[in-house]
């Protein structure tokens, strides 16, 4: 029951993940160069806020997050 109750979840967070990625390819489709421009350095500049106020194991969660933010964005690492 609990293998199945898990496997519903992870199921469903995968589907949030696809779907989240594919809005934001959609909306980058629609910006133009100088708003992608902007929202890459918007972006990079929220993530490295983000990395120096926070140490520890939670800099290893925010870094985890922070590359496939960059990666589902379209934004190349630093």
């Amino acid at each position: 029951m609990a293998n199945d109750v898990t496997f519903k979840v992870i199921e469903e967070l995968f589907y949030k993940v696809d779907a989240l990625n594919s809005i934001v390819q959609q909306l980058r489709v629609v910006l133009t160069p100088e708003q992608q421009e902007e929202f890459e350095k918007n972006t990079i500049h929220a993530w490295q806020e983000t990395e120096n106020r926070v140490e520890g194991d939670i800099k290893e969660t925010v870094l985890k997050t922070k590359a496939f933010a960059y990666k589902y964005s379209g934004i190349k690492s630093e």
